[in-house]
């Protein structure tokens, strides 16, 4: 079931993030684009995103992610995250509280996100848990899913940057492999 929950296209899938905090008064606005496969045939799909962050302080940032799959175009979610900077040396260490919602027709998820990245500005990782809620006016009661993630990213480049990244996830006893890139600009 949770694999049908990461395929549905309500699951935030990507990252596009490093552990470092923005600065207060930074922003960073761009997109990201993710392919996905795994052991089912049925899992090759493309999330297109739309992404920005903004320093709120010394330490603590937050971010917004309109995200979905560009051939199925009513089929778009919202994501939201606060990022706090746990460490600065010797590696950055942020945690993460992200909460995402999709909507259509009578279908309705919502997903929770709580996320740990770890390592340079420009080479990082990070560990993810994802909490979907899904329901509709059909369904008895509420659906419940949990799955894990694991990232691995870089950024190439300082007010234009180029991010790699990979995001792999653990669901109903099978790897998903997600890699995807995003473009953004700092200011």
């Amino acid at each position: 079931m949770s694999v049908l929950i990461i395929l549905s296209g309500c699951v935030s899938l990507s990252t596009y993030q490093s552990p470092k905090i923005l600065d207060k008064g930074d922003a960073q606005v761009g997109v990201g684009m993710l392919a996905g496969f795994g052991e089912i045939r049925e899992v090759a799909l493309g999330e297109v995103s739309l992404i920005g962050r903004y320093g709120i302080s010394d330490r603590m940032d937050i971010g917004a992610k309109i995200y979905g799959l560009p051939h199925l175009v009513q089929f778009y979610s919202l994501y939201g995250d606060l990022r706090y900077q746990l460490l600065t040396e010797p590696l950055y260490v942020s945690g993460a509280f992200g909460v995402s919602t999709f909507h259509v027709e009578d279908y309705r998820s919502t997903g929770l996100y709580p996320t740990i990245m770890f390592g340079t500005e420009r080479i990082y990782g990070g560990v993810k848990w994802i909490r979907m809620i899904s329901s509709s006016d059909e369904m008895e009661e509420s659906l419940g899913t949990n799955f894990a993630g694991v990232v691995a990213g870089a950024t190439f480049g300082k007010r234009l940057s180029f991010m790699p990244e990979l995001n792999v996830y653990f669901a109903d006893e099978e790897l998903l492999f997600f890699p995807g890139v995003g473009l953004t600009y700092n200011f």
